[in-house]
């Protein structure tokens, strides 16, 4: 089966008027977010915050675009992790402390809610003076090499946050957040009804064909409406949708083709 017709994939998916509203709207808010990113790695923006909902290929969308401008991870750009350390961090902005390099920070709530990671992350993103200190005596070395990060350096690469932080933090981590927020360009990816949670996954899953990317993912066309179908079905009873639970249906799809149901239900319900 070739790609369907989007009135025969609508028909086929179950999609009603109001689902079909909902796809359109979240296909013109991806297409809004992508040209903001490229945007960041184009450098009309020094310092970006994406946020909203998780599983949503927040950080997907940022390493995309860098890769589609030809930087190269590990030379032009890194990725931050959830268990980057502050001295970690302190290290990576040394090394992407020139124009057009970028730090892309994925979901690191510890940097951005922790006294040193936060006064670390407020000097890279100071609209003005980017002077990043580190004031521990501790000798800070670049991994696998003897070179040592000096105590102090102008950063003057870029900094993109993907984070799942929302505004119901309360007190002196709420405070960190905002001040974070003030010194970035913040931009909203947030689907939170099931609705669009579904909409934003169809649009993945027919329009930009995401499960093509990994082999362990790849099913067919008719495997695809199947897999939508049956989420649309059993829309009721998830407990919430996100990109990594149609990898999860596929893999199973591609190993049982005839009994993957059951799974799939499990894997919706899951919270």
């Amino acid at each position: 089966m070739t790609k369907p017709s989007t009135n025969t994939a609508y028909k086929a998916c179950l999609i009603n008027k109001q689902i079909a509203k909902t796809i359109a709207q979240v296909e013109q808010d991806l297409d809004d977010s992508e040209e903001f990113v490229n945007d960041v790695v184009a450098g009309l923006h020094r310092s970006a915050l994406l946020y909203g909902s998780p599983g949503m290929g927040k950080t997907h969308l940022i390493t995309r675009a860098l890769e589609s401008a030809g930087k190269r991870i590990g030379v032009d750009y890194l990725i931050a992790r959830s268990h980057t350390t502050p001295m970690q961090f302190y290290a990576m902005l040394y090394l992407m402390s020139e124009p057009g390099k970028f730090i892309v920070m994925d979901d690191c709530d510890g940097i951005m809610t922790g006294e040193e990671g936060v006064n670390l992350l407020k000097a890279a993103t100071d609209p003005t003076f980017r002077n990043v200190g580190w004031a521990s005596t501790a000798v800070i070395k670049i991994p696998g090499t003897d070179e040592i990060v000096p105590q102090n350096f102008d950063f003057n690469g870029s900094i993109v946050i993907a984070t799942n932080i929302r505004g119901s933090i309360r007190g002196k981590a709420a405070q960190h957040q905002e001040a974070i927020k003030s010194r970035c360009v913040s931009w909203k990816m947030s689907y939170n009804s099931k609705e669009e949670q579904f909409a934003y996954i169809y649009h993945l899953v027919i329009d930009k064909n995401y499960l093509e990317s990994n082999p362990e993912t790849a099913i067919t066309w008719d495997q695809k409406i199947e897999m939508l179908k049956f989420i649309m079905a059993n829309l009721s009873t998830c407990a919430r949708l996100d990109l990594r639970k149609p990898q999860h249906i596929a893999r199973v799809m591609l190993k049982k083709p005839n009994a993957w149901q059951n799974h799939a239900r499990k894997f919706l319900q899951a919270e």
